[in-house]
């Protein structure tokens, strides 16, 4: 019977290799979870500002859907005009330092912006009137631009 003699060094050239395969195996591994961790991250920003622009567009559209009718013609401000009980009042709906903003105040007091609440994050507000229609178009934080038209059914003036 005849003993087969390895090499002195293939054990080692062997466990080389090996150690080499699982180093490429996990550097791969990592790539690719960074890889898809760019991903995510890019995915999560445009759904994030997504949201933003929509909930901006239906939070106006629902208050002019709530009997609110449009004047003045502002084009960076929607004034909301409504009578509770024989007294008029003004929704003043303004885009400010990224912040779509709401005030809401009788309509014998002055605009004043700095007294609005925060409604949501969006680069800016364009307000549009040709008679009776008004056109809205909100811009995101990623330059997306979302848009909605209302036809008022009546005029009121305070």
């Amino acid at each position: 019977m005849e003993v087969k003699r390895s090499q002195p060094f293939s054990g080692r050239v062997r466990g080389l290799f090996t150690f080499a395969l699982l180093c490429v195996y996990a550097l791969t591994a990592c790539l690719l979870l960074l890889a898809g961790l760019q991903v995510y991250r890019s995915v999560k920003a445009n759904a994030n500002a997504n949201y933003d622009g929509r909930t901006a567009l239906a939070y106006i559209t629902g208050k002019l859907r709530g009997g609110a009718l449009p004047t003045g013609d502002n084009a960076d401000v929607l004034t909301l005009t409504q009578s509770i009980e024989g007294t008029f009042y003004n929704t003043y709906i303004y885009c400010q330092n990224g912040q779509l903003c709401e005030y809401f105040a009788s309509a014998e007091r002055a605009f004043d912006p700095t007294l609005g609440e925060s409604i949501a994050s969006v680069a800016s507000l364009r307000v549009t009137r040709e008679d009776v229609l008004t056109h809205i178009a909100i811009t995101d934080s990623a330059g997306r631009t979302y848009t909605a038209c209302y036809r008022a059914r009546g005029e009121v003036r305070p």
